[in-house]
């Protein structure tokens, strides 16, 4: 699934760590933060022993500090929203597949017959 392509892309399905859209979206232990894996895990790798926590500074002490669990409830939201999107996308391919110019006739500007070609070259 593309990162970039939803038109909705509101804050809440925008990693704080990586300003990226989410694919995988996990927890980080207790904090109930939600983050993209790949960043997360790259984030945690770099820090010292503790880990601070990316948000608050605050060191990650225990094990359940540490702990990554998947968000299964945001992976699914996200899905169901790329899926009404691609529908979205699949309808209005239809739409202009139904709207397409007319044939040209001796009564149309040798100008609107370019600004046509131009037209549906770029598609």
């Amino acid at each position: 699934m593309d990162s970039s392509i939803s038109s909705s892309s509101s804050s809440e399905f925008i990693c704080p760590l990586s300003n990226q859209r989410f694919v995988d979206p996990v927890i980080l232990g207790t904090s109930g933060v939600t983050f993209e894996r790949s960043a997360l895990e790259t984030y945690l790798a770099e820090q010292p022993d503790p880990p601070l926590h990316p948000i608050t500074s605050e060191p990650l002490v225990t094990e359940g500090d540490r702990i990554i669990i998947p968000n299964h409830a945001l992976k699914k939201l996200l899905q169901r929203e790329q899926q009404q999107y691609n529908n979205l996308l699949d309808d209005d391919d239809s739409y202009v597949q139904q709207i397409t110019p007319p044939k040209y006739t001796k009564k149309v500007s040798p100008l609107h017959c370019c600004i046509l070609d131009i037209a549906r070259k770029s598609n």
